[in-house]
């Protein structure tokens, strides 16, 4: 019973790499950065099973290949390597995209990796809760169909302010 348990647990453990190599590649697509993973090999032994890991390559405006960690990508980049990461856990058949706490993704983009990231998430079928300080650049709210604005209560009040609302039709 043992090798039968251990065989569908090495089954599983490749249908879920390959899946998520797909989501990543689907991601990819979407934020037009090409992202390569490709499946480590996972034989049904001890030693191939503890040494497996996924290596991911992300490939911006064709400028060849970079890894998770290299410190070539730009702000806008690695920003873009994160939610491609994340959000590629979160698929599967029956759930498009999941639903994603984001804190601050646009914190430090230009204007243009702004509009990139807002394209991204619109783009994708995901649900988020993205978090944003106050800020004189209103393309961080374009992905947003509802954006909630709180404000501290001042000293001396019992309450804060009540929360405003702003929905924006699709």
């Amino acid at each position: 019973h043992t090798d039968d348990a251990r065989a569908a647990y090495v089954a599983k453990l490749r249908a879920t790499v390959r899946q998520y190599g797909k989501n990543l590649r689907a991601l990819g697509e979407l934020a037009n950065v090409g992202v390569d993973c490709p499946s480590p090999p996972l034989d049904d032994d001890d030693l191939s099973l503890a040494q497996a890991g996924l290596e991911v390559r992300f490939d911006f405006d064709r400028k060849g290949a970079v890894g998770l960690n290299d410190g070539e990508a730009s702000g806008g980049q690695q920003v873009m390597k994160s939610l491609i990461l994340l959000i590629a856990l979160l698929m599967d058949d029956t759930r498009p995209g999941g639903f994603v706490f984001i804190d601050e993704p646009f914190a430090h983009l230009d204007v243009a990796n702004i509009d990139r990231v807002g394209r991204f998430l619109g783009a994708t079928r995901a649900q988020y809760l993205i978090t944003t300080p106050v800020t004189h650049n209103a393309n961080v709210f374009a992905p947003s169909q509802l954006t909630l604005v709180t404000s501290k209560k001042s000293p001396g009040e019992t309450w804060a302010p009540p929360i405003g609302i702003l929905r924006r039709a699709k």
